[in-house]
This record gives C-alpha cells, sequence and structure tokens, in this order.
C-alpha cells in the first residue's frame, strides 16, 4: 500500500499554443502521470533530506514547464546516472589502488637497481683491491727473498773477513817463531813485515765490522720485509673475505630485484584488469559504444551497489528486520545470488524491502519469503521456503525467469527452489525486462515498479553522499 500522508499538488503542464487542441491523454501519459503523483505523494510524507530533495527537483522541473513524461524521463535518467556514478567511483578506486601499487613497486625496483649497481661496483672495487693487494703481496715477498739473499750475503763477507784473519794470525804466528835466532841486522825487517801485518789486520777488522753492519741492516730490511709479508698476506685474506661477501651481497640484490620485477609485472597485470573490470561494469550501464543507454533500470544486468552499502542504507533508513538472518548476510546472498543468475540483486533487494516492509513481514520471518511470492490478493500467505538463502534464491529465479524468454531449468545457476518455480510453469515467463514493467504482473500495485525505484533511487543516493 502507498504511505499515507499529505498529497501535494502538482504544478499542471503548461497549456498547449490555443490553435491547437491539446491531445486526450493517452493510458502511457495516465501512467506516467500516476507515477508522478505518486513519487510526491511519498515524497512529500516521509522524512529526512532525500524525500524532500526529491520533491523540490520535481518541482522545480513542473515550474520550468517540463511535460510529466519529460519528468519522469528525467528522473529515471538521474537513477541511470548516479548508478553510471558509483559503478565508476568504485572501479576508479580499484584502478587508483592498483596505479599506487604498481608505482610503489617502481620505486622499490628503481631503489633496488641503484643499489645493485653499487654492489655492482663495489663487487669491482674489492676486485680491483684484491688484485693490488696480491701485487703487494708478491712485491713484498720477492723483497723478503732479496734481502734474505743480502744477509746470507753479509754473512758470508763476516764469516770470509773472520777467516782470513784467521789465517793472518797464524801466518804472524808462524812468521815470528820462524824469525827468533835470527841477527839484529835483520830486526828491521821483522818490524816492517809486522807493521804491514797489523795495517792488514787493521783493514780486514774494519771489513769485519761493515759486513756485520750489512748484516745487521740486512736482517732489519728482511724483517721489515717479512713484516710487510705478513700484512699483504692478511690484506690479501681479508680480500678475499670481502670478495666473497661482495658476491653474495650482489647475488641477494639480484635475487630481490628479480623479485621485485615479478612483483612489478603483476601489480600492472592488477592494474590491466581493474581498468578492464572498469570499462566492463560501466559499458553495463552506458550501452553500446554510439548508442543512447536506456534510462530505466532493468532486471538482468551487474548491480551498481555492493552488499556492504546495501545494508549500510538498510541500518540508516532506520528499518527493524525481525529475520534471524543478520541484515549484511542477506544483502550479500542477494549480490551472490543475483551474480549467479545475472540478475540485478541490488535491485532485488530493494524490492524486498518493498515488499516485507524492511524485512519485518510474517512472510519474511515464518515463510522465508521476501518477494511475496505465491501471495495473492485473497491468499493468508505466501510460498514457504526453506530457508533464508533459499527464499532469497527463490526471487532470483522468478526475476530472471520474467525477465528473460525462452529460459529453462536447466540454463538456471541452479535447480529450481521448488517445482512451481520452473520457468516452463510460468505463464509471465520472459514479460518484463525493466522494473517498471513487473507493475500488474508481479503486484497488482499499479506503482509497483515506481516504488521500487524509489528506494532504490533513495539506496543510490546514500551511497553516493556517504561514501558507503
Amino acid at each position: 500500500n502507498a504511505p499515507s500522508g499529505p498529497v501535494v499538488d502538482i504544478p499542471p503542464e503548461p497549456a498547449p499554443p490555443a490553435d491547437n487542441a491539446a491531445p486526450e491523454a493517452s493510458g502511457e501519459d495516465a501512467t506516467l502521470q500516476a507515477r508522478l503523483e505518486q513519487l510526491v505523494k511519498d515524497a512529500g510524507s516521509a522524512a529526512g533530506w532525500f524525500p524532500a530533495k526529491t520533491l523540490a527537483k520535481i518541482n522545480g522541473m513542473r515550474a520550468a514547464g517540463m511535460t510529466t513524461a519529460q519528468v519522469v524521463e528525467a528522473l529515471d535518467r538521474e537513477i541511470h546516472a548516479e548508478q553510471l556514478q558509483l559503478v565508476s567511483r568504485r572501479a576508479d578506486a580499484a584502478v587508483l589502488l592498483a596505479r599506487r601499487a604498481v608505482a610503489s613497486d617502481r620505486a622499490a625496483l628503481g631503489r633496488q637497481l641503484a643499489a645493485l649497481a653499487s654492489d655492482r661496483a663495489a663487487a669491482t672495487d674489492t676486485v680491483a683491491a684484491e688484485a693490488l693487494d696480491r701485487r703487494r703481496l708478491a712485491v713484498a715477498s720477492a723483497a723478503r727473498t732479496v734481502a734474505a739473499a743480502a744477509r746470507l750475503r753479509a754473512a758470508g763477507g763476516v764469516e770470509a773477513a773472520d777467516r782470513r784473519l784467521g789465517a793472518l794470525a797464524v801466518g804472524a804466528y808462524v812468521g815470528s817463531t820462524a824469525q827468533v835466532g835470527v841477527g839484529y841486522g835483520q830486526a828491521q825487517l821483522v818490524a816492517d813485515e809486522q807493521g804491514e801485518l797489523a795495517t792488514v789486520l787493521t783493514a780486514l777488522e774494519a771489513e769485519q765490522r761493515g759486513s756485520g753492519r750489512s748484516l745487521q741492516l740486512a736482517a732489519r730490511a728482511e724483517a721489515r720485509s717479512s713484516a710487510a709479508l705478513l700484512r699483504a698476506r692478511r690484506a690479501a685474506r681479508e680480500a678475499a673475505v670481502a670478495r666473497a661477501t661482495s658476491a653474495s651481497v650482489l647475488s641477494v640484490a639480484t635475487a630481490s630485484t628479480g623479485t621485485t620485477r615479478a612483483t612489478l609485472a603483476a601489480a600492472l597485470g592488477q592494474l590491466r584488469q581493474a581498468r578492464a573490470r572498469r570499462q566492463v561494469a560501466v559499458a553495463g550501464f552506458e550501452g553500446p559504444e554510439g548508442s543512447s543507454p536506456d534510462p530505466v533500470p532493468t532486471i538482468l544486468g551487474r548491480p551498481a551497489l555492493d552488499a556492504a552499502q546495501l545494508a549500510g542504507w538498510f541500518r540508516a533508513s532506520g528499518y527493524v528486520a525481525l529475520i534471524a538472518t543478520p541484515i549484511g548476510e542477506l544483502a550479500r546472498w542477494y549480490i551472490a545470488e543475483g551474480d549467479a543468475e545475472g540478475v540485478r540483486g541490488d535491485l532485488a533487494f530493494a524490492q524486498a524491502v518493498l515488499e516485507t516492509g524492511g524485512f519485518s513481514s510474517r512472510d519474511a520471518v515464518v515463510e522465508h519469503n521476501f518477494a511475496g511470492i505465491g501471495h495473492c490478493g485473497t491468499c493468508a500467505a505466501g510460498w514457504k521456503f526453506p530457508n533464508a538463502r533459499l527464499g532469497v534464491r527463490a526471487q532470483i529465479q522468478l526475476l530472471r525467469t520474467y525477465a528473460q524468454p525462452g529460459l529453462t531449468a536447466a540454463q538456471l545457476a541452479a535447480p529450481p527452489v521448488l517445482a512451481a518455480l520452473d520457468p516452463s510453469s510460468q505463464y509471465a515467463e520472459g514479460c518484463c525486462t525493466t522494473w517498471p514493467a513487473l507493475t500488474g504482473v508481479w503486484a497488482t500495485d499499479p506503482l509497483y515498479g515506481t516504488r521500487i525505484l524509489e528506494l532504490y533511487q533513495q539506496m543510490l543516493a546514500w551511497a553516493l553522499a556517504t561514501g558507503g
């Protein structure tokens, strides 16, 4: 039944030109007029910002001289525009997230490539340092060998000087002994020989001292060379360790870069998928390229609202569901079952809210029947379904049957919930492609489709206003 409340007068349509007789209202014009009157009546009797906005909009369009048909078409187009805006915004958010992921992965890859270049340069420097240390080691080793040879030569010189001194000493001794008994006339000759011997001895002692100093210098040079050799060996070992470490770091950096490249490729794939999903989603509401889309929402198609938005609007609207199933889970079922059958689950939810008064009717609570299925004007109750999930499925299946001519049970995503829901047993199979077309078929209320769309537009407006 229509909500009670004051009826708001609708400004009359502009009068036709005086030289033209006003045509009689056709049946279609009368239906549009009745639909518009009901919209105004509902807006005038309800509280909240949305009905007031709707009422002001309708009155503004009529005051601007728009006909009833133009006003209704404008309202339908507004629903279409809001659906498109919602779908685009949700799809754009996914595309934006994918873009950010790609940008982040690219930045990470850039940093890793820079680090990899630095690691490669460090590895090159390490190898060069190792080569230098090995050259130093070779030089130090050669210097030590030379110093050791010099020490050996110096030691040989000392030994030779010692041998010569010993020989001279022996010779001097033997010569002195041989002179015993020689006459005084030869004394001067002995003295001269002894003087020469003393000179030679002095020279030999100097040579011995020089050889000793050379030996000391050679020993010190050998010690320095040995120390340098030890340092060079230690540096070479450290260079080898550094080279191994650098190679390990380089290997890890290379592997990390490869992983990031794979992550970036995956992110680019997700970005392409998000863009493709946006294109598909928007195309579902825009119609074929180059065509003028029908603004009246169809029964078959993709939803513009998701389960969270349906549940959020329901709670914000002050409804109190009496069924045991949480409203969030019920909303998810509408979207899931709708997607399975290609039916607009968000609009089916709006239909259920209208049929059950916000899931509070006896049919909803006791029969798990959310769409008045089988509930005729003289029937005490509608059909009963085993559980709430199957109640949602039954509604979705019947909507698809009404919207798709020639549908068979085999084409349904799941077997008919009840045998009576087999498409072949439905007299109205394929009758209605849009929600307004359900008027007089699904329900006798002459504004049945209009009221579904009115609720649905409230959902759209709430989602756009709250970002829900």
